[in-house]
């Protein structure tokens, strides 16, 4: 399949992977609104009307890896990720952004870019890092484009997949803009969501807990998140957790650049210090507020199991006769 054949000036790569299908990966486009490159991998057995499969980033980069070494560690990671697996059946096209982590020396801190932390919303920081989630919006849109030019229709809405710090980014990036997610997959979650809420028992809930002091996000976002299909799940052994303080007594996390202390404390106020009684506080508040979300505790520990892969694998295709095009 000749493809991207309009596009050569852009020096777009690609190859042919051993396991069947091709990956290109498309340089950053500052005209188009995104500043990092992306992957788009296309199974051979593409349907011509098909639905992105966003993966969201999980890895970090190393300062001794020149950008070439780089380029090739994040291309290894893809390849090794779940989602190859998850997608043999339904083969969705997977758009892979290469956005890592990275520390500012200004702020003195990360900024964990791969779970959508707080300081990724601010204004002051890096302006190549600015509002990355709208980023992946333009990569998403320019993916769109490029299949469409190819005679593939690709439907508005993504299903967007995480795993651990990839699932936190996951939901909250659907909560960012939810007009262009169809279904969110996501787990190994530390126990705990961003909350589609702005305030709990009169108290402000400030992001990543919930999204009282997010502006960007109106009341018909949050409502039209209600209605997203949402698979999430978690194992009873898990004890992975990126919301760990530093003592059982303080609020001081553990991973710096993750979360602050003001919202570390408001998060264990609001669901707990242990995970599991995280997870139960999480399912009851998204019931109570009537979201549209499949909660799935399994007996392991954080990673899949044949068990997970089975449920993700019978979700994907109990819905994909859903997937119409709008």
């Amino acid at each position: 399949m000749k493809f991207f054949e309009d596009c050569t000036s852009r020096h777009i790569k690609w190859k042919r992977l051993p396991g069947g299908g091709t990956l290109y990966k498309v340089p950053a486009n500052n005209e188009k609104g995104f500043n990092f490159d992306y992957y788009l991998f296309l199974p051979d057995e593409m349907n011509k009307t098909t639905t992105i499969f966003f993966e969201s980033m999980n890895y970090k980069t190393s300062d001794n890896f020149s950008y070439d070494e780089a380029m090739e560690y994040w291309n290894t990671r893809f390849l090794g990720q779940k989602i190859h697996f998850l997608n043999q059946n339904t083969n969705y096209p997977v758009l892979y952004p290469l956005i890592p982590r990275y520390y500012d020396e200004n702020l003195k801190k990360e900024i964990y870019t791969i779970q959508l932390s707080s300081s990724c919303l601010r204004n002051d920081i890096n302006a190549r890092y600015k509002r990355i989630d709208n980023q992946v919006v333009q990569m998403i849109n320019d993916a769109s484009e490029r299949l469409r030019k190819n005679n593939i229709e690709v439907d508005d809405k993504i299903i967007v997949n995480g795993f651990s710090a990839s699932a936190k980014f996951a939901n909250r990036f659907a909560l960012l803009h939810p007009d262009k997610i169809k279904i969110i997959i996501a787990g190994g979650l530390g126990g705990c969501l961003t909350l589609p809420l702005r305030e709990l028992d009169g108290e402000t809930l400030v992001y990543p807990v919930g999204v009282g002091n997010v502006d960007v996000i109106t009341d018909e976002m949050l409502e039209e998140f209600k209605t997203i299909k949402q698979f999430y799940f978690q194992g009873t052994n898990d004890k992975t957790d990126a919301f760990a303080s530093t003592t059982d007594d303080n609020y001081e996390p553990y991973f710096k650049g993750i979360i602050e202390e003001n919202e570390l404390k408001q998060l264990y106020k609001v669901f707990g210090r242990d995970i599991q009684d995280r997870w139960k506080k999480t399912q009851e508040l998204y019931s109570q507020f009537n979201c549209n979300a499949i909660f799935k505790t399994y007996n392991s520990n954080h990673g899949y199991t044949d068990e997970i892969e089975h449920d993700i694998i019978s979700f994907l295709n109990d819905n994909k006769k859903t997937h119409r095009l709008r």
